[in-house]
């Protein structure tokens, strides 16, 4: 028994331990010495990578917002400004009411623009029915000279939206030249709304001359001058830094006119008060009686007409119970009194007839003198008036001759074509920076993993 135990310890004895195992050939450890053994070529790469990541990054958004930008997506827009005086009234010019059809009637204005596109495919019935034109609204309130021309985005007859931003300036610019070329010309300096050598000629029209009363005459020509005032007072306060090639103002040239009515009319008018003067004193007695029964006749058919608007207003007055028409009743009103004051007036000239009449008869020497000398002061007046008048036509039309030009230039301003998402539109191509942040950092990894492998190639090289 015991060398059975003898023998089994010896077989113990003899048995030799598993060998070790050794470490296996990747580890952390061995991967950051074979990283750190070879770090020159490893940082090297991943700069590389780095660079070319942000090369590859700038020239995607240069290429994207400088050579070749997407096409913009959205309505196209150009705001269209009438600037001339009047509209902003809702008027042309030359003071015609403005209506919106303009817009779609000119056809030629239509088929320039589509000149500046050169796009043959589109026809002008394409356009008229896809550009919306209205006017601009600020908050409740329409601004009448200012006007939105859109093309929608969906509108897909040109090929890109720069043509439509192309064909909607180009409408502008054709709408100027329309309005320039129709209204600014020359035969139309001064004649435009709101400018003063119209309100001139219209105040300049031919004064038809009482044959018989001074004072009626005399009154007309202080009428006269006081326009003529108001309008270089008008100039002036519109521009007053303005001088004429006189090296004078608006306001010098309104000076010397409120002079005439104030120191020189208004002396014949103080005369003609206190004095008796008839034009034509021959003629004047020769067709007294007949004058005198022509206004009777005319003071007799106002007062009948006076009456009888009476006696309907007291007809209205009767019918009150069933209810009165105010209206109608204020008319009458009106009526009634505007023929009563006409006869009144007209009993005023007959009796101021009958005084002259019979002072004619007694005084017929006195009253000839002075009218003689009224009559060279009333043909003075009148020449000069006209002188005048003339002379300021000149000022004023040389005023706007300058300045029809720079009006003309400025008379229709267009802005640059704007481009709005719309609600529902696909969103445009654009420079997208999660893409560029992509790029840069797909290329940075790249070189990390060609580094990575390049230290390992080095090693095995190194231990070969």
């Amino acid at each position: 028994m015991l060398d059975n135990e003898q023998s089994n310890s010896e077989i113990n004895l003899n048995l030799k331990m598993p060998p070790e195992q050794p470490d296996g050939d990747f580890s952390m450890r061995n991967l950051v010495l074979t990283i750190y053994s070879a770090k020159k070529t490893f940082v090297v790469w991943c700069c590389i990578g780095l660079a070319l990541g942000i090369i590859a990054a700038a020239g995607y958004f240069i290429l994207n917002t400088f050579i070749s930008p997407p096409d913009e997506q959205g309505d196209v827009t150009v705001t269209l400004t009438l600037n001339y005086d009047g509209a902003e009234n809702a008027m042309l010019p030359n003071g015609v009411e403005f209506d919106m059809r303009f817009f779609y009637e000119e056809i030629a204005l239509w088929e320039n623009a589509l000149k500046a596109v050169g796009n043959d495919d589109v026809t002008v019935g394409d356009l008229i029915s896809k550009v919306t034109i209205a006017k601009q609204m600020y908050g409740e309130d329409v601004i009448e000279n200012v006007f939105n021309m859109t093309l929608p985005y969906d509108y897909e007859v040109f090929d890109s939206t720069r043509q439509k931003q192309i064909f909607l300036e180009a409408l502008g610019e054709e709408y100027k030249k329309f309005v320039t070329g129709k209204y600014f010309t020359d035969i139309s300096i001064g004649m435009l709304y709101g400018q003063q050598v119209r309100a001139l000629d219209e105040a300049g029209a031919e004064i038809i001359w009482d044959p018989f009363r001074f004072d009626m005459n005399f009154a007309q020509l202080n009428a006269r001058y006081r326009t003529l005032a108001e309008i270089l007072t008008n100039l002036f306060n519109d521009d007053p830094n303005y001088r004429t090639s006189e090296g004078r103002s608006f306001s010098d040239y309104a000076t010397d006119i409120k002079d005439i009515y104030i120191s020189e009319i208004s002396t014949w008018d103080e005369r003609l008060v206190n004095g008796i003067y008839i034009r034509n004193i021959d003629r004047f007695i020769e067709e007294g009686q007949y004058r005198l029964e022509a206004l009777e006749r005319n003071r007799k058919y106002n007062l009948e007409l006076a009456t009888m608007y009476n006696d309907l207003l007291a007809s209205f007055q009767q019918a009150d119970v069933q209810g009165v028409i105010v209206d109608e009743a204020v008319e009458m009103l009106i009526e009634a009194k505007s023929y009563a004051m006409a006869a009144a007036d007209l009993q005023r000239q007959i009796d101021q007839m009958r005084f002259l009449l019979n002072n004619i008869r007694t005084n017929e020497r006195v009253i000839s003198s002075n009218s003689q000398e009224a009559e060279a002061a009333l043909v003075g007046f009148i020449n000069d008036l006209g002188k005048n008048q003339e002379k300021l036509r000149s000022v004023i039309y040389e005023y706007y001759a300058q300045t029809h030009r720079n009006a003309a230039e400025s008379s229709v301003l267009y802005s640059s074509a704007i481009v709005t998402e719309a609600e529902g539109q696909p969103p445009a191509d654009g420079v997208s920076f999660t893409r560029l942040l992509m790029i840069l950092i797909g290329l940075t990894f790249v070189g990390f993993l060609i580094g990575f492998c390049a230290t390992f190639v080095k090693k095995y090289i190194a231990e070969r």
